[in-house]
């Protein structure tokens, strides 16, 4: 893919996202923050691409590590906690959570289970 046909393309998600007149606003006006995360979101999805590959080649080990982060980050995602970050209880709508808590495992694990048959039956086509 040549460089004219890259800028196309992100002229075009820019303009899909309404972003393209604050970006070029921003490039004009040399606003650093702005296109400090601009560059920060290119580099996380250049690591989305890496993740997909490091999946495809090294998937337990990558999967683990994925796993890892997310429930290391589970703390500050904590919907309970008061403005200074102190950790609280859920309250009147701790069996909806845990309703929906039970609902997302049994997806996972409908998931997981519909891709150990889809592959089993691919095994056996092959």
């Amino acid at each position: 893919m040549n460089e004219a046909a890259t800028n196309d393309r992100l002229t075009i998600l820019l303009l899909i996202l309404g972003m393209y007149a604050p970006t070029l606003a921003a490039v004009n006006d040399r606003n650093v923050g702005y296109l400090g995360a601009f560059a920060i979101g290119a580099i996380i999805g250049l690591f989305v691409s890496g993740t997909a590959v490091a999946i495809k080649n090294q998937r337990r080990v990558t999967l683990v590590i994925m796993t890892s982060l997310t429930l290391g980050s589970s703390r500050a995602l904590w919907p309970w906690q008061t403005e200074s970050g102190e950790i609280l209880a859920p309250e009147a709508d701790f069996g909806f959570v845990l309703l929906l808590l039970v609902i997302g495992a049994v997806l996972v694990l409908g998931i997981r289970a519909a891709e150990v048959a889809l592959l089993k039956a691919a095994d056996a086509l092959s």
